[in-house]
């Protein structure tokens, strides 16, 4: 009986769920967003991977840590100097997670390579361990307590055409091989509502995969062609099952039930290599998704796969977006790079705001946070030149939430929304650390023990929380 109860009370949480630099701003937005260049930092080679801002020392200063095609993976300090470098024997497209992994009180970073190696180092950049797979990354790892076993396990793809789950010690807990690379980097979720998570993730044998929490293969679905898109969840039906969306290099966005079975296609003017990200943009408890095409736009869709809006740039849109409210409007802008070397900036009507132009294509997706806790959001982001620019958000006094602030929506790469704004997303938030993901609380830092604040002896005590965390995000919403 008691998990039946647990069942419906899934259902019902999940049936609501949803260089010459310069600036050019768009002054006829009413709602209108200044940005101001803070600092640049320039590598040796480009950069494709997507930026990772955290404490990782606890000094209450955020550092960035990124990788960069010239092998090194880098930690620079708030202010964009140098702290410490890391150099692997490949390029580094994989955009790092951080975690404290052996509960030490510090963060650890784990980071993906084209040596075939995904790396664990300490806050100091010195080495813990690393996992040799059979060849290179370029998918993104992900960090989740996917067997409900209160440690984190780190899921990642591999060229050598198999996923891979590893506990906090580097230890293969199981792998999964496909006909094709992984270069699609994985989700997690609940999508059947049997109490436990599965993995989701594309591979370049055309098919999008499910696999269980301990890696067994629940279904595939064939899109014909390579997927190399990440995939990201959301309830877009009110079935109350999460579906799954996720470009190909056909040129379709996929939407796709949690059996598998199709839902949904958009199809774009080329192909997709950018991924998905959803949000409620524009306030109306209705989920949009944007992602970008080869064919230059980055479109917004409704929940049920129709056209909302688009936005043409010059080029290829390689880079995946993230949206955040920049200017405290309860409104979400939209930003994202391009192959005509502009990072732009939409209001959630999918007008301009402003665009900064650089000097090469942008292929990593930006990452919005506040580096210097001083009320500012800055934005940072790679290019195919190998600089690491940060721009600041000016002209208005304060910002409002971020729900995908960054590739795979938090530093967790968990496909999740982040509600509050506290760089953690909501599953991590509510399910791992017990805290209130609808609460933004700015003394709120995860615990330093891997070990949840919840007994989660097993997977269930979750779902209640995402029930609840579901209740909160709709009575939040009626009060407004």
């Amino acid at each position: 009986m008691r998990r039946k109860s647990l069942l419906f009370l899934t259902i019902v949480g999940l049936t609501f769920i949803f260089g010459n630099t310069s600036p050019i701003v768009n002054n006829s937005i009413s709602q209108s967003i200044d940005i101001s260049f803070k600092w640049i930092f320039s590598t040796s080679y480009s950069i494709t991977s997507t930026s990772c801002i955290v404490d990782i020392d606890q000094d209450s200063k955020k550092e960035t840590i990124f990788g960069s095609n010239d092998g090194k993976i880098y930690c620079l300090d708030n202010n964009g100097s140098e702290k410490w470098t890391y150099f692997t024997n490949g390029d580094i497209k994989s955009s790092p997670i951080v975690a404290d992994l052996n509960s030490n009180g510090f963060q650890e970073i784990i980071v993906c390579s084209y040596d075939n190696n995904i790396y664990c180092l300490n806050y100091l950049g010195q080495p813990v361990w690393e996992f040799a797979t059979g060849y290179r990354i370029f998918s993104s790892p992900i960090i989740v307590d996917i067997n409900a076993d209160g440690k984190l396990e780190i899921l990642v793809g591999s060229d050598d055409n198999s996923i891979y789950c590893l506990d906090s010690l580097g230890k293969k807990l199981w792998s999964y091989a496909t006909q094709g690379d992984i270069s699609s980097s994985p989700t997690v979720g609940d999508i059947n509502i049997d109490g436990f998570l599965e993995v989701i993730f594309g591979s370049d044998d055309d098919k999008v995969y499910c696999l269980d929490y301990l890696g067994k293969k629940l279904w595939g679905y064939n899109t014909n062609w390579n997927v190399h898109s990440s995939p990201a969840l959301a309830d877009v039906n009110s079935d109350g099952y999460l579906e799954i969306i996720v470009g190909s290099k056909g040129g379709k966005v996929y939407c796709l039930n949690h059996d598998g079975s199709l839902l949904w296609t958009f199809q774009t003017g080329d192909k997709i290599l950018s991924s998905p990200c959803i949000a409620d943009i524009d306030n109306d408890i209705k989920l949009e998704i944007m992602i970008g095409s080869y064919d230059s736009k980055l479109y917004c869709l409704n929940q049920n796969g129709s056209l909302k809006w688009s936005y043409t740039t010059g080029n290829a849109i390689y880079s995946s977006p993230a949206v955040s409210d920049l200017n405290n409007d309860n409104y979400y802008e939209i930003v994202f790079g391009s192959d005509d070397h502009t990072l732009f900036c939409l209001d959630h009507l999918g007008s301009l705001l402003w665009s900064y132009q650089t000097n090469d294509k942008i292929w990593s997706s930006p990452s919005i946070a506040d580096l210097e806790n001083d009320g500012l959001k800055e934005l940072l982001f790679g290019n195919n030149e190998g600089k690491l620019y940060c721009l600041t958000i000016t002209g208005t006094p304060n910002f409002g939430k971020g729900q995908w602030y960054s590739f795979r929506g938090s530093r967790y790469h968990t496909g999740w929304m982040d509600s509050d704004n506290d760089y953690v997303d909501d599953l991590t938030e509510c399910c791992y650390y017990g805290s209130d993901p609808f609460t933004y609380n700015p003394n709120f830092v995860p615990p330093f023990s891997n070990k949840p604040s919840l007994p989660l002896s097993n997977f269930n005590l979750s779902i209640i929380c995402y029930g609840f965390m579901i209740v909160v995000f709709l009575m939040k919403k009626r009060r407004r």
